[in-house]
């Protein structure tokens, strides 16, 4: 807010009293401007470079994967797929391991990437999530190393990307699909 325009017209015209002014004011204002702003700059949806590795820091996860990506892509993740990984760390924390809030919270980490998922509860303490739909080999890579899709404690999961229909018996739709115009899928990883 910019103060010396509250100043009466008696003073304003003065143009030593409003030097003074600006003067004492000038680092206060300074000093308010960046507390405003310093939210923004570690916004997750916002941040860039550093700002993102200090967020990184504080969520305990590094900008360099635990992996090498397949395809000859550098370990060392950019800006939009760091931020990406630090909302999947974000959303694991609000994991309460129930289907229902899995969905809710992918749908916050992917927003509206045109993949669906597919989680098989197979009553023993495991799930086979299926992920439908086209994605970046970086990104495949993360979802099959458990990097994007929360898990509940003591549950082994295994995680399958496919852009192909799965062969499923009786059951015909966007993800699934019989003889002739499906695939098995294969069992790639277990964590």
């Amino acid at each position: 807010m910019d103060y010396t325009k509250l100043v009466i017209p008696q003073h304003r015209i003065q143009p030593k009293f409003m030097a003074w002014l600006n003067a004492a004011l000038e680092p206060l204002q300074s000093t308010q401007k960046l507390l405003t702003s310093l939210g923004d700059q570690f916004d997750l949806d916002r941040a860039v470079g550093a700002q993102l590795d200090r967020v990184g820091a504080v969520l305990g996860v590094s900008r360099k994967l635990p992996f090498q990506p397949s395809g000859n892509v550098s370990p060392v993740m950019e800006d939009t797929n760091y931020r990406l990984v630090l909302r999947a760390a974000v959303a694991k924390q609000h994991f309460d391991g129930t289907i229902p809030n899995l969905y809710g919270l992918l749908q916050t980490v992917l927003g509206n990437s045109g993949l669906y998922f597919v989680p098989i509860d197979n009553q023993d303490m495991s799930v086979a999530i299926i992920v439908f739909g086209a994605v970046s080999s970086l990104v495949r890579d993360e979802l099959e190393h458990g990097m994007i899709i929360p898990r509940p404690e003591g549950v082994s999961m295994t995680v399958n990307v496919t852009e192909d229909k799965v062969f499923a018996w009786g059951l015909e739709n966007e993800v699934f699909g019989g003889w002739g115009e499906s695939t098995w899928i294969q069992t790639r990883n277990n964590f």
